[in-house]
């Protein structure tokens, strides 16, 4: 969603945050439906797999926006 404000200069939802950085970022499409997935049960998962992805998105996205 912040990638996609800085991009256009307009805020946008979680879920059309989601859904344009799939689009843009398909590579991260997996992880990012992985998170919606997770967005919606609020379960606590407990993943290491997951949360170095998750790391290394939050890299991308830096590297991104700056």
């Amino acid at each position: 969603r912040n990638m996609y404000a800085v991009e256009t200069g307009q805020q946008t939802s979680k879920i059309k945050g989601a859904a344009w950085a799939m689009q843009k970022f398909s590579e991260w499409k997996p992880l990012i439906e992985d998170a919606l997935k997770w967005r919606k049960s609020k379960s606590q998962i407990e993943n290491n797999e997951g949360y170095l992805a998750t790391t290394e998105f939050v890299e991308f996205a830096l590297k991104q926006v700056s």
